[in-house]
């Protein structure tokens, strides 16, 4: 094989790997480093059932509580008196997802990377995070309330306009974003949701609008300091803790523009519970080596779909 550097016809090329090899090709001992997505399930879920469900059986059935009917009454009425019943909410462990990889004895000899093992074993639990995000992160779309959701959301108000993947998705702009998360913040508001512990997950085309946009003003985000600090963090806007994330759900509407499900909510709706996460390694019973491998078990559910929305957004043209 000929070198990497060009060489004129008829001139000798020391660095010929067939005939002289004299320019030897170099590897560095740092790995290139990957990249990977920021995982938002822990800040955007609870983990109130994962202990029960950690313990046996596959499945939780969660007892929800009745909502008791008010009715006007008059003095000397005989009250009535219903038997309130609940529906209850089954959650279930029927995710597994997995990774494994083989090492060989000689290869930890010869290699100059001695901690070679460690590092791709990092790199399978980061994209474990990644593949679960996004498993959460789209599955849980449908499950919201009808009145967190399309184009004539809100419990009370009905014309909010959260966007819709059969319709069109809600343009964004650097002059609107802050005014359509601030409806966002209300379509929870009349779904009785308290204020504290609200998030709001964007991709990041969003967070820029955000950035770009003319919200200068700290208080709007109840920070001390303008949202404008280039440290990554979006801060608070609106009452809602936004965080970014990559691995959001995108889907094409009736105009054929990419959109973007975003979630918003509290804790409270979304329920996941891992019920099997190790790692494991092993000699190779069929070779010189060692087996290596990790999983995780796990499950979610929309234990209270009223608590969280969905908004299908674009960016404006």
């Amino acid at each position: 094989m000929p070198s990497q550097t060009p060489v004129a016809a008829g001139y000798r090329d020391i660095g010929n790997t067939t005939t002289m090899g004299y320019v030897p090709i170099l590897y560095p001992k740092q790995l290139r480093r990957n990249f990977y997505a920021s995982s938002v399930v822990a800040a955007i879920t609870n983990t109130d059932y994962e202990g029960e469900l950690k313990k046996m059986g596959d499945q939780l059935t969660i007892r929800t509580t009745p909502t008791i009917t008010i009715r006007n009454g008059s003095k000397g009425q005989t009250p009535v008196f219903e038997q309130p019943v609940s529906a209850p909410v089954t959650m279930v462990i029927d995710k597994y997802k997995y990774w494994a990889f083989v090492t060989d004895t000689l290869d930890d000899v010869q290699t100059d990377i001695k901690d070679y093992k460690t590092k791709w074993t990092a790199d399978a639990a980061e994209k474990m995070k990644e593949a679960i995000d996004t498993d959460v992160l789209g599955g849980v779309i449908a499950g919201c309330s009808s009145s967190n959701r399309g184009a004539s959301a809100g419990a009370k108000s009905g014309n909010i306009n959260l966007g819709s993947a059969a319709g069109t998705g809600l343009s964004l702009s650097t002059t609107n974003v802050i005014n359509n998360i601030v409806k966002f913040g209300q379509v929870l508001d009349e779904q009785n949701i308290p204020s504290e512990g609200r998030y709001l997950v964007l991709p990041p085309w969003c967070f820029s609008l955000i950035q770009s946009s003319d919200l200068k003003n700290a208080s709007i985000t109840g920070d001390t300091q303008s949202i404008l600090r280039g440290n990554g963090r979006v801060g608070m806007i609106a009452r809602f803790e936004v965080y970014m994330s990559n691995l959001l759900t995108t889907v094409s509407d009736s105009a054929d523009a990419t959109c973007t499900y975003v979630l918003f909510g509290i804790k409270d709706g979304i329920s996941f519970a891992a019920q099997v996460d190790e790692n494991d390694t092993m000699k190779n019973p069929n070779g010189w080596g060692f087996l290596h491998k990790g999983r995780m078990v796990y499950g979610y559910e929309e234990v209270q779909p009223s608590a969280f929305g969905v908004a299908v957004v674009k960016e404006s043209a």
